[in-house]
């Protein structure tokens, strides 16, 4: 099962892309408030991926992310921004430190899916296939079927 760490100071987002990545992902998710709690969360957690909030309190997404590469010497560790600002040259000093991706908030449910399909797809064998939902027969439909029918 992969792990997910989520840094985001406003509980709501959190829950929300909490909820995306266990429903719809299968994920094992922890959620920190800000960058510090980011910090001890990651070590704890060794998370496969980050979502990263860039205006926090205490520390900052930005801050982390040079924490995270410099200080615990992480460079592989995938991280996705979060952000309301689109601001290209925030992104491009985020970019410097090797994230996957960005997500610009606010998040509507069946867009941060499909976003996170996109992101997921950049990464080889990131996640198991999806399995074809089969198409159950319903032999009551067949049934009915069969009794409308009119003789020929």
């Amino acid at each position: 099962m992969k792990k997910a760490l989520v840094v985001e100071d406003q509980n709501y987002t959190a829950v929300f892309v909490k909820r995306a990545l266990t429903k719809e992902f299968g994920f094992e998710v922890q959620i920190a408030e800000n960058g510090k709690d980011g910090i001890l969360n990651y070590s704890k957690v060794k998370p496969d991926i980050i979502f990263l909030d860039v205006s926090m309190p205490e520390m900052n997404g930005l801050d982390f992310i040079k924490y995270l590469r410099n200080n615990l010497n992480d460079k592989e560790t995938h991280v996705v921004v979060m952000t309301a600002i689109s601001d290209k040259e925030l992104v491009a000093k985020f970019i410097v430190y090797g994230i996957l991706d960005y997500i610009l908030k606010p998040l509507d449910y069946s867009h941060l899916i499909k976003r996170l399909e996109l992101i997921f797809s950049k990464i080889p064998d990131f996640l198991p296939p999806k399995e074809e939902k089969q198409q159950t027969e319903n032999p009551t439909e067949d049934k009915k079927d069969e009794d409308t029918k009119k003789p020929e």
